[in-house]
């Protein structure tokens, strides 16, 4: 792959060139993937609700972990897309550390 673009940091393969609605003038569109962090949390009818904390404003379901993870990833999409839409910059994805804390009660 010859030709890159910077965008955000990342360098980046150029794929096309699509036309900016608003200047008309070429715009270089460039693939990037992007890992997230996504949180399934069981929910007692079943499913899973999900979240991505790196993006608050998605909440999601799936009746099984698979249509969980499906919907995660096509929130996300969508949520990237209106972000760059806008020109809002996409957020850093730092994956999380979970780690388990196990407490006493006092009876």
């Amino acid at each position: 792959m010859g030709d890159a673009v910077r965008r955000n940091g990342w360098k980046l393969p150029i794929e096309s060139r699509i036309m900016n609605d608003h200047s008309m003038k070429a715009e270089t569109v460039a693939a990037q993937t992007r890992k997230f962090a996504v949180v399934l949390e069981p929910e007692e009818e079943g499913g899973f609700t999900v979240r991505v904390p790196a993006l608050p404003e998605i909440v999601t379901y799936g009746k099984d972990e698979a249509e969980a993870l499906a919907m995660a990833e096509d929130a996300i999409r969508l949520v990237i897309e209106d972000m760059t839409a806008r020109g809002e910059a996409i957020p850093p994805a730092p994956l999380p550390r979970i780690r388990e804390v196990t407490i006493t009660l006092a009876a």
